[in-house]
């Protein structure tokens, strides 16, 4: 839609304020567009008594309006704005996982205490009051769970900058509210723990975890592997897309698809894996259902993990805790913190990684791994019914 003409606008007095007046464009209800008069206050007259006082805010406030503001998407409000236009830009470019989970944080926690105002008209005060509403009206929150409602925000108006609805982004000046609930704390499992799961389970909850535990791939990477990721050869197990509900996309990231290099023990696993499974070929997935589908990961916790792990007294704290363990031992080993975001492919400007990363596994990765593999024994103890894997010096 195109822009108005250059507006000078009006400056007026209004009782104990400065307004300024000026039209933009609206959308009728009957969808035809409309120019409609709009004012706003933009100063006190107590901190400004005279006209000539208040002329230079006013002028500044018009050049930013006729830079950005008289766009037709920076009138409507902010839910318009979200529903047509940042929510399916967001399934295009985000992972499926990411964009959903955006979609239930969007409806439940921002729509109904933001959702009315313009776009335009959105300021830090704003936010503040949105981030400051939700842990009142939800005391039990942890604070991860504000963060993902503040990032939601962040990303919407970074959207709308890009498109030049305006011209910076309200969320960047506003820091997170004081929460005072204790975060559950994010487990990792011990080399003791990863040794006893994998040697309980049967096949294929074996592998899965075993995966999961030596090369930290995440449940949707889990899903999403084919016969054709595994180079037995090379001793690399490639992560080329993720499988998240009935959705197969791409990896969260770029950096997600590195290929990981595979440890001896792991490797055997595979093998072993790979001359049991009903359905082998090159395009078949690693772990299917009975129908050839993705296996759902839910029905594999709860009707054989979690009854087998109980059984033999372990608890089972998620995939993503082998993933967490595997940081651990490394890190433990004295492999450089470096080597140990590379190994997880961490995405850049995570927390937790400082770096660039790898384009194919360098010899220092594959050092780091050798360490790894060394430290639980070498070679095949973790194979189906072979002995107990060492255990793991912390």
């Amino acid at each position: 839609m195109a822009q108005t003409k250059i507006q000078k606008g009006h400056l007026y007095r209004k009782g104990s304020g400065w307004h300024a007046r000026f039209r933009e464009l609206e959308r009728q209800p009957d969808g035809t567009i409309e120019k409609v008069n709009r004012s706003q206050k933009i100063a006190s007259v107590r901190d400004y008594p005279q006209k000539r006082e208040v002329w230079s805010l006013f002028t500044e406030f018009m050049a930013k309006l006729n830079t950005v503001g008289f766009d037709l998407d920076a009138s409507v409000d902010v839910r318009t704005f979200v529903v047509t236009r940042y929510l399916p830009w967001a399934e295009d470019n985000l992972a499926t996982s990411t964009s959903r989970n955006y979609r239930q944080v969007w409806r439940e926690r921002l729509a109904p205490r933001i959702g009315a105002v313009r776009v335009r008209d959105v300021r830090p005060v704003h936010i503040e009051n949105v981030l400051v509403t939700i842990v009142r009206d939800n005391p039990a929150l942890s604070k991860r769970t504000v963060q993902r409602a503040k990032a939601l925000l962040s990303g919407i108006f970074t959207r709308a900058v890009a498109l030049g609805l305006i011209d910076r982004n309200p969320v960047t000046e506003v820091g997170l509210p004081r929460i005072t609930t204790r975060e559950r704390e994010m487990y990792a499992y011990t080399p003791d723990e990863i040794e006893q799961i994998v040697r309980v389970l049967p096949d294929p909850a074996r592998t899965l975890c075993a995966i999961a535990a030596y090369a930290g791939l995440t449940a949707s990477e889990l899903r999403g592997l084919k016969w054709s990721d595994y180079d037995s050869a090379n001793r690399l197990l490639y992560v080329r897309r993720g499988v998240w509900k009935d959705t197969v996309g791409e990896t969260k990231t770029v950096a997600r698809r590195k290929p990981v290099p595979v440890i001896a023990p792991l490797r055997i696993q595979l093998d072993a894996h790979a001359r049991s499974a009903p359905l082998r070929g090159r395009d078949q997935w690693m772990f299917s259902s009975s129908v050839g589908t993705p296996v759902d990961l839910g029905n594999l916790v709860n009707r054989v993990i979690r009854p087998t792990l109980a059984k033999a007294s372990l608890t089972w704290r998620g995939y993503h805790a082998f993933r967490r363990g595997l940081a651990t031992i490394l890190y433990s080993l004295n492999v450089p913190e470096l080597l140990v975001q590379r190994i997880l492919r961490h995405k850049p400007g995570s927390p937790v990684t400082r770096t660039h990363y790898i384009q194919a596994p360098t010899r220092d990765v594959l050092d780091a791994m050798e360490t790894f593999e060394r430290s639980i024994g070498g070679t095949g103890s973790i194979s189906s019914g072979s002995p107990a894997v060492p255990q793991l010096v912390n």
